[in-house]
């Protein structure tokens, strides 16, 4: 086992070392153990802000409560270590990977501190109570270690990728990718069919996404355009690994093979009429991907949150597959815009093989 596993999962089981026994206030206090934040050192930040599932004893829980994110945590867990490798200098190279075990009920790390406030939190009778110092900590440790992981990666790179892991809900039928765009701003304003042109949506991603840096460095409109919609966009490129890896894996929606999202080549515009789940929701983004990317003007991180379907991470097979098609096509991703390379030696990431496990 290597340094990275044993680290990950001493955190993982701290929480229940720290709550065998009943709970009071001042074992509650320094919340700041329920981030496990695993360094790294490649151009590549994993957060999975709602994967957790402690639920301490005697914690004030927010009124409007939320199910988890399953398997996000794992499915972090399982990109880094597809991403991981020892390069020519012996180096073992990998990302760095921060995750709450803290259920979301308690707090919303992908929310402000201040909008937590907002939301409020009741006591186990049900009474409207003040916000608990263990929230506040977790909060602040769970941002705390992000904001170290973007400086790194700043400081050694001078650029790179946050991707905040989350889970739809099991009626959805697409993968979505956010950039801190609305979904009108991918269309046309009276055509809901009608992707935004080129010009329109290169100035928008170029001013307030979350990938600025990456815009800031293309020449033409379309070039911008291709990092959110066009086929060397981080979805199409994932959707094509599904293609080539797994040629007879059929989605449920039209038995095509690959990995539908949207925005991205298949599915450029969220809500039109050709897109899977149009009448729904689009998720673009929240605070993680606000705070920690590019849309600071003093960062040069970009991120991206991408909401995935159930099938991408259910069970351990699924974690696989996704994690296998995300490192290959996150080291296709950051060799075409950011010219990084991330390819283990001998092993360029179009080539790249490894078993699968077998369901469980």
């Amino acid at each position: 086992m290597n340094y990275l596993s044993e680290a990950f999962i001493a955190l993982l089981f701290l929480p229940f070392l720290l709550f065998s026994e009943e709970t009071d206030e001042s074992r509650l206090g320094d919340m700041s153990e329920f981030v496990s934040y695993a360094q790294g050192n490649l151009p590549v930040i994993l957060l999975a802000p709602h994967g957790g599932n402690v639920k301490p004893e005697g914690m004030p829980v927010m009124p409007r409560q939320t199910g988890r994110d399953v398997g996000t945590a794992e499915l972090a867990k399982a990109i880094s270590d597809r991403l991981m490798f020892t390069d020519a200098q012996g180096v073992k190279r990998r990302p760095h990977l921060i995750i709450n075990h803290l259920h979301r009920s308690f707090v919303e790390p992908n929310r402000s501190w201040s909008d937590n406030l907002k939301r409020g939190w009741l006591d186990t009778s049900g009474k409207p109570a003040g916000p608990h110092q263990g929230a506040e900590r977790l909060h602040r440790a769970f941002h705390a270690s992000a904001a170290s992981a973007v400086k790194k990666v700043e400081s050694e790179y001078k650029t790179g990728v946050l991707l905040d892991l989350h889970g739809l809900s099991l009626s959805r039928k697409l993968d979505m990718y956010g950039y801190l765009l609305r979904a009108s701003d991918l269309h046309q304003r009276k055509n809901l069919d009608r992707t935004a042109t080129d010009a329109e949506l290169a100035q928008r991603l170029r001013e307030r996404s979350s990938i600025r840096t990456a815009a800031s460095g293309k020449k033409s409109a379309r070039e911008i355009t291709e990092l959110v919609r066009g086929s060397q966009s981080l979805a199409s490129l994932v959707d094509r690994a599904y293609r080539d890896l797994y040629p007879d894996l059929r989605n449920s929606e039209d038995g095509q093979a690959g990995r539908p999202a949207t925005p991205s080549a298949r599915f450029p515009n969220p809500k039109g009429s050709e897109t899977p789940d149009h009448t729904r929701t689009y998720f673009n983004g929240a605070y993680d991907i606000f705070i920690h990317s590019s849309r600071q003007a003093e960062c040069r991180v970009d991120a991206i949150q991408i909401e995935l379907t159930a099938d991408a991470r259910n069970t351990k097979v699924q974690r696989a597959r996704f994690a296998r098609c995300m490192a290959r096509a996150l080291r296709q991703f950051l060799r075409i815009h950011y010219g990084l390379k991330m390819d283990p030696p001998g092993k360029p990431a179009s080539t790249e093989v490894q078993r699968v496990p077998r369901d469980e």
